[in-house]
């Protein structure tokens, strides 16, 4: 399936969403956000604990912040794809990564741990039917579908990179060139 197909997009979502491109499709989306993230490694140099503005996450909770969501978007898609008709909550992904203590993890360990989460919400996306994807449950209130959810990943991946890219890789590059 491709971005493009999908039936709607909600509203709260489509910052993240509209990141992808309309022609993507979604396995090789994740293929590929998972790949350009993981690239980034060859880029950290020992001060990830840093943030880019005052009381903003670093580079190591951004990690974290998209392995736990990517845990909760893939939950979602199994719940729906599998016929859940109660509501899912949503979560408060500040108080996550304030108990997450990435801090404590080196950004390699965190990087493998994302691989392994990525591969694993790949597998699942791979094993559902067009007809599970367009699916469709609530969680925090709104209504999408399976499908959805796997954009949504995508886009929280490719929002994440380009934060890490833009921010802390660029103060990483001025500190190095004083």
């Amino acid at each position: 399936m491709k971005k493009r197909d999908l039936p709607f997009i909600p509203p709260f979502y489509t910052k993240y969403i509209n990141l992808v491109p309309d022609d993507m499709e979604l396995i090789s989306g994740l293929i590929t956000s998972k790949n350009n993230l993981y690239a980034l490694r060859a880029h950290f140099s020992g001060d990830e604990s840093l943030s880019y503005f005052r009381n903003k996450w670093t580079i190591k909770d951004a990690l974290q912040h998209n392995i736990d969501n990517e845990r909760i978007q893939a939950y979602r898609a199994l719940a729906f794809s599998r016929g859940e008709i109660n509501a899912l909550p949503g979560y408060n992904r500040e108080l996550y990564a304030k108990y997450a203590y990435a801090s404590n993890r080196s950004v390699e360990d965190l990087l493998k741990e994302f691989v392994l989460v990525r591969n694993s919400t790949i597998a699942l996306f791979e094993s559902f039917s067009e007809n599970m994807l367009l699916k469709q449950g609530t969680c925090s209130g709104t209504k999408l579908s399976v499908a959805a959810l796997g954009f949504l990943t995508i886009g929280n991946t490719i929002r994440h990179t380009k934060i890490i890219t833009q921010y802390f890789l660029k103060l990483h590059n001025k500190s190095s060139s004083s």
